[in-house]
């Protein structure tokens, strides 16, 4: 007569000592977890709702300014950044510390502002650029509207774009375009340099001096933002509340349009990674967007914040800095769930392990809805609301774009 029976072979699941990791066996045929996808999503939801419970980005507001912020630029190695506001108050503040490192009161009104590698700061008002540290002056041809410093210093006057060399202090090169404002440099193809000009944006080939691409959208264009992972794409912020995603190779019509805003946006930034957005608008509130969605994954404001005038990322991308009308430089956090401070490898593998569940159950209405939902003050709902019933129009009405 033949009796079976359950043997475990000793050496499969003893220890050979103290100190070793126990030895476990998991099976993954489906017959023996008969219920294992109704506990994932379980877990998935659980794992939702612990995320919005978490969900803290404010991390600290610093009340330097005594006006509203105009002009907001990170230093390009360190932790800093430089912000100017209407009152003509130029600060230097480090982020870590959240400390004031130069404090300035300018004569003149503040257009534009730089800093280099060296803590150089740069200033720019109606008629000249001016070198803080040593009093360099840039003489310009015309008034100068705004500048960007990035190796070179980039000026933009009524009558033309002027290119200086820091060092030397003389003027390298001159594209003809009138009146161009905002001006931002590409970081993988540095021959190219993006600037508005009401509503277009054009790009220009420093090695042909000439303008080489032009978009014209329908508004004006209050900010622009080239990606740091891939040269090739732009994305700008514009009056009509959207922001637009452009592909230099295929600009015929944007790659993507982030919507949500119910005002005009006014700043725009990637990432350092090149895989998300954040936005700025005179709606008071901030979104990020991930690179490839319409729709923003989450939206930040506070009850005191006015309309955001600057947007920057920290180095690491954990942070961002806003600068705002009421004079105050707030800090959030990227994510808005996760911990700050060194995290334990099981706090890693329980992260690691929610964020996938939450994406492979994403679908599922219970799991879509936690994520997606987001408490927002009740005149920004209702402007909301308009807006979406405006769009629901215009489909019918078969005038969407």
């Amino acid at each position: 007569m033949k009796i079976n029976t359950i043997y475990h072979p000793p050496e499969e699941y003893i220890k050979e000592r103290k100190k070793d990791i126990s030895k476990s066996k998991f099976s993954k045929n489906p017959d023996h977890h008969p219920f294992i996808k109704e506990r994932e999503l379980v877990r998935a939801i659980n794992a939702s709702k612990i995320g919005r419970l978490f969900a803290k980005p404010f991390v600290a507001s610093l009340s330097h300014h005594k006006e509203g912020i105009n002009n907001m630029v990170t230093h390009p190695l360190k932790d800093m950044i430089l912000t100017s506001s209407f009152d003509d108050n130029i600060i230097l503040t480090d982020i870590v510390s959240r400390t004031e490192v130069v404090n300035l009161e300018y004569k003149n009104k503040v257009k534009g502002i730089g800093i280099d590698n060296l803590d150089n700061i740069y200033v720019c008002n109606n008629k000249q650029v001016l070198r803080l540290n040593d009093d360099k002056m840039f003489k310009n041809e015309s008034s100068v509207n705004n500048i960007c410093l990035n190796i070179d210093l980039f000026v933009s006057t009524y009558n033309s774009l002027e290119i200086f060399d820091t060092e030397m202090g003389c003027l390298k090169n001159t594209i003809k375009i009138e009146n161009s404002e905002k001006i931002s440099r590409n970081p993988v193809f540095t021959n190219l340099l993006g600037f508005t000009c009401n509503n277009s944006v054009f790009i220009s080939d420093l090695r042909l001096n000439k303008t080489v691409i032009e978009f014209c959208l329908e508004n004006k264009t209050n900010g622009l933002s080239f990606s740091p992972s891939d040269g090739y794409f732009i994305s700008l912020a514009n009056e009509d509340a959207n922001g637009y995603i452009y592909d230099l190779r295929y600009n015929h019509k944007p790659a993507n349009t982030l919507r949500g805003h119910v005002s005009a946006v006014t700043c725009i930034k990637y990432n350092p990674q090149g895989t998300e957005i954040c936005t700025g608008s005179f709606d008071q509130s901030i979104r990020i967007f991930k690179i490839d969605e319409r729709k923003s994954r989450d939206i930040y404001y506070n009850k005191r914040m006015h309309n955001i005038t600057g947007l920057e990322y920290s180095k690491d991308g954990q942070f961002i800095i806003s600068g705002s009308d009421d004079g105050s430089i707030r800090i959030w956090k990227a994510e808005a769930s996760k911990k700050l401070g060194a995290l334990t490898k099981k706090e890693k593998d329980v992260m690691n392990y929610s964020k996938v569940l939450i994406d492979k159950y994403k679908n599922v209405q219970e799991v879509d809805r936690i994520n997606k939902h987001r408490f927002v003050p009740k005149l920004l709902k209702n402007k909301m609301k308009q807006q979406h019933e405006h769009h629901e129009a215009e489909i019918r009405k078969g005038r969407y774009k």
